[in-house]
């Protein structure tokens, strides 16, 4: 018997090919759901900056007016 031996690189070339399968899966939906927070989050910037525009637009509007 061979007392010293690592069994755990003993993996065979399918094992390896369905890890790496099931690793490229993990990375599009992650990246799917990346690029869908990276949209909304765009959504919320914008939205944001357009509510401080017009937030300004009428502090302004406020001090000509008096």
């Amino acid at each position: 018997t061979r007392c010293s031996r690592d069994w755990s690189s003993d993996m065979c070339s399918s094992d390896l090919n369905n890890e790496e399968q099931t690793l490229q899966q993990q990375y599009e939906q992650l990246k799917y759901e990346y690029d869908a927070l990276l949209q909304r989050f765009n959504r919320v910037l914008d939205a944001v900056q357009n509510s401080t525009e017009a937030i300004l637009r009428v502090a302004r509007e406020g001090k000509t007016d008096s």
